[in-house]
């Protein structure tokens, strides 16, 4: 089924959250994802100051499909 994936999955947060309990989880999970599924993996930090976290897989021109926002 996921022979020939070749997104990546991505993390955003703000640098606010970056260093929170719950981006600690939330990265090293979606860390593991990626291997799984042998998906590239990203972090994006953004300077704006917000509290949620959105995970999103993107697969080249694809619009990215979120899969958590926390």
């Amino acid at each position: 089924m996921f022979e020939n994936v070749n997104g990546k999955l991505m993390v955003y947060a703000s640098n606010f959250t970056f260093h929170e309990k719950r981006m600690r989880f939330i990265r090293a999970s979606a860390e593991k994802m990626a291997k799984v599924l042998k998906a590239n993996f990203e972090v994006v930090t953004l300077r704006e100051k917000f509290t949620p976290i959105y995970v999103y897989y993107k697969n080249g021109d694809e619009e990215p499909i979120p899969i958590l926002l926390r």
